[in-house]
């Protein structure tokens, strides 16, 4: 009875929240399939910014980090690039990316296309209008298109799933 019992708990939405999307794409490469994309030559000088997931990352942190780039603490963790804390923020909840036809691989995707606009193209956080956040969309799609569902466009870059 116990067996079943606990079959059951992990099958249940509950058990499901608590488990923790992995990144299956080395993220150099997801930047050279995205710079790729972007018609954006990657440079090897430049040093990609550190990961942080939700999981091992305390709320506090996070806050601490997007405040001055949002000018308010928020109440709860998501997905953000934050150039002067030079981090990529991550949700790692597997329910959250199964309820939107995501993966935390696009998600990668998308925090990195900010990462190129502020690093490769110069802009400034301050600067960003509706116009980056819908080029990050853009390319996100097409990363998940070709390379989590799909295969990479002649030319592209090769990406190996790690897990």
């Amino acid at each position: 009875m116990k067996i079943l019992l606990s079959l059951f708990l992990l099958s249940t939405p509950a058990a499901a929240a608590q488990q923790s999307a992995r990144l299956s794409f080395d993220p150099a490469c997801v930047l050279s399939a995205v710079a790729f994309a972007m018609n954006v030559g990657v440079q090897p000088a430049v040093a990609l910014p550190r990961i942080r997931t939700q999981t091992e990352t305390p709320l506090a942190e996070f806050q601490d980090a997007i405040e001055p780039q949002w000018g308010f603490r928020p109440d709860v963790f998501t997905n953000a690039y934050v150039p002067d804390a030079r981090t990529i923020f991550l949700l790692d909840e597997a329910e959250y990316y199964a309820k939107h036809g995501a993966s935390i691989d696009d998600s990668l995707a998308h925090e990195l296309i900010h990462y190129i606009q502020v690093r490769y193209k110069g802009l400034t956080m301050k600067e960003f209008t509706e116009w980056e956040e819908a080029e990050a969309r853009q390319f996100q799609i097409w990363f998940r298109d070709h390379y989590v569902n799909g295969t990479p466009p002649p030319g592209a870059p090769v990406c190996s799933k790690t897990n």
